[in-house]
């Protein structure tokens, strides 16, 4: 699943996130913090989770960003990524 955002200066969004769920700007800055860690990309740059989490994005300047969800796992295969903690 892949959603395109477009953002103002300053709007804020908050949302959970899976991990290897990519967030990637193609125009614009934002800052955002997940786990503890702030971040900060700016146009051409992504960024991977290595985790399930919330984040709370915001823009830094009018933003265009992609926020893309990793394809889910057959749930049995899901489930050995689980225990092996892969």
């Amino acid at each position: 699943m892949r959603m395109q955002l477009i953002l103002a200066k300053d709007d804020l969004l908050n949302m959970r996130i899976d991990r290897d769920t990519v967030i990637e700007v193609a125009l614009g800055a934002i800052w955002f913090t997940v786990g503890g860690t702030d971040v900060v990309l700016g146009t051409g740059q992504r960024w991977v989770a290595p985790n399930d989490d919330n984040v709370l994005i915001q823009s830094m300047l009018p933003s265009s960003l992609s926020i893309r969800k990793p394809a889910r796992l057959h749930s049995g295969w899901a489930r050995v990524r689980q225990l092996i903690g892969a």
